[in-house]
């Protein structure tokens, strides 16, 4: 009678724990949804916070996990190697250096664009953000991958600029007038768009 007991106490409690880690996963959903709308409207700061969660993380988070797995295989070959705890220490090195190089490969091939993002971030950081005049041309709206609304523009010289995601003042564009971007170097992401005075 007790094993049944405390079975079931440790079903419920489970039952519980599991029900917890559902409440979290969709609060955290609805915070992060809250979060990308209200960067809609947060001008440079809140594009460059859409670059970092979407095209840094989201886009190359198969690729990260995967580098990340290849080094924890290689840390944890080391740490057994080290702590002098590996079982048999020539299979350890013969598994891990292989995992490793597989893992890290895999990630590198995975991730896009990953080494130009970062370099993007290092601009915005340290204040390396082009500013242009331009004389807008052509000004195209189009849906993009995601359901919103992506923007074509180009300008006088010639050049075609894309922008997948909304911002303040993206979609308010008069053909002929001249006006003020700024946007990272690498990528190019754009971050503001404004009438030139």
């Amino acid at each position: 009678m007790k094993k049944r007991s405390a079975r079931n106490k440790r079903a419920k409690k489970n039952k519980w724990a599991r029900a917890g880690v559902h409440i979290l996963f969709w609060c955290f959903s609805l915070l992060l949804a809250y979060l990308w709308i209200s960067l809609e409207d947060a001008g440079e700061s809140g594009q460059f916070a859409k670059f970092v969660i979407h095209t840094v993380i989201l886009s190359n988070l198969f690729g990260l996990f995967s580098i990340l797995l290849g080094i924890g295989f290689a840390g944890f070959a080391a740490y057994k190697l080290i702590t002098r705890t590996a079982y048999d220490p020539k299979k350890t090195i013969l598994y891990s250096i292989p995992l490793f190089v597989f893992f890290v490969g895999l990630g590198a091939f995975l991730t896009k664009d990953l080494s130009k993002n970062m370099m993007d971030v290092k601009h915005y950081v340290t204040g390396h953000i082009v500013e242009e005049r331009v004389v807008i041309t052509h000004f195209t709206i189009y849906e993009n991958n995601h359901g919103e609304d992506g923007y074509e523009y180009t300008f006088s010289d010639g050049r075609t600029f894309y922008e997948n995601h909304e911002g303040n003042g993206f979609d308010d564009i008069t053909v002929g007038q001249a006006y003020v971007i700024r946007y990272l170097p690498e990528t190019p992401k754009l971050l503001s768009i404004k009438p030139a005075e």
